[in-house]
């Protein structure tokens, strides 16, 4: 094999190694563009999301103090933006909580729960059980 094709296979194996794209600045830009899309094509949304996460354990003791730092006009967005780095912070600042299994199986519990009135979204079970 010569250099060069030694070399490219070699960039290759290497770029192609697992990248860490959902990490804190990845959730939050997503939530961000999910905020946007439900500001154009469905509003209400928003407030039902909004009641949800004021549920939320870290609402009370966490992103409320943050919110308030933000202009009013755009604390739903910012209040977004936090709860999607949850799952990130509290692999660092709560452990004891964190369930690294559960990071992605809940995200179409939650959805069920805001389209069926909110309630026990915080309570979480294994699915297994």
């Amino acid at each position: 094999m010569s250099l060069i094709a030694s070399l490219v296979l070699l960039a290759v194996a290497v770029l192609s190694l697992p990248a860490k794209a959902w990490n804190i600045p990845g959730h939050m830009l997503s939530a961000a563009i999910t905020y946007q899309i439900l500001l154009q094509e469905n509003p209400p949304i928003i407030g039902k999301v909004k009641a949800v996460l004021e549920k939320h354990p870290w609402y009370a003791n966490q992103w409320q103090a943050r919110l308030q730092d933000v202009p009013v006009a755009e604390r739903d967005l910012v209040l977004f933006m936090q709860a999607a780095r949850w799952a990130d912070d509290i692999r660092t600042q709560d452990r004891a909580q964190n369930r690294p299994s559960w990071h992605r199986k809940e995200n179409w519990r939650l959805s069920q729960k805001v389209e069926q009135g909110l309630s026990g979204c915080w309570t979480y079970r294994s699915h297994s059980a």
